[in-house]
C-alpha cells in the first residue's frame, strides 16, 4: 500500500498557471508608440506583438490588424493551439489631419478590434502620462 502512495505523489502536477495574454498592437508611429509599448511589454511581462505602419491612414491600420487577427485565428485552428490567437487586438492612431477616422472606427468595431485614438497626437498623451504638464505646447514641439 505504501508503494502505491509513493507513485501517486511522484506524478506530475497539472498545469495551474494560465498562459500569458497575447496582444497585437498596430500603430502608425515609428518612435514614440513602439517605445512606449515595448516598455509596457517589459514591465507587464505580457506577449505584445507590435506591427508598425509608418504614415498609414487609420483605415489602413484597421485593415492590417483585421487581416493579422484572421491569420492568427486560422493558424490556431490549423495547428490546434488556441494560444496562437490574439486575446486582444488594438489599433493606435492620431486623429489630427487623418482621413476616414469614423470609417476606421466602424470597421474596427465590426472586426472586434479595439481603437486607441490620441488627439492631437500620441506624444502629448505620453508627455501627460509621465509628467505634470499644465501649460500650452505646440504639436510640432512634441514631435521633435
Amino acid at each position: 500500500m505504501a508503494r502505491q502512495d509513493r507513485r501517486d505523489t511522484l506524478r506530475r502536477r497539472r498545469a495551474f498557471r494560465p498562459p500569458r495574454p497575447r496582444y497585437l498592437i498596430v500603430c502608425e508611429g515609428t518612435k514614440t508608440e513602439p517605445g512606449y509599448f515595448r516598455e509596457m511589454r517589459n514591465l507587464e511581462r505580457s506577449l505584445i506583438e507590435l506591427e508598425l505602419s509608418p504614415g498609414g491612414a487609420p483605415k489602413t491600420l484597421v485593415e492590417r490588424a483585421a487581416a493579422m487577427k484572421k491569420d492568427a485565428a486560422a493558424r490556431a485552428k490549423r495547428e490546434k493551439d488556441e494560444n496562437l490567437k490574439y486575446d486582444r487586438v488594438w489599433c493606435v492612431f492620431d486623429v489630427d489631419e487623418r482621413p476616414f477616422v469614423p470609417e476606421a472606427k466602424q470597421q474596427a468595431r465590426a472586426n472586434g478590434i479595439e481603437v486607441a485614438v490620441s488627439n492631437p497626437c500620441f506624444e502629448l498623451w505620453a508627455l501627460l502620462h509621465f509628467c505634470d504638464h499644465r501649460k500650452h505646447i505646440e504639436r510640432g514641439t512634441l514631435l521633435e
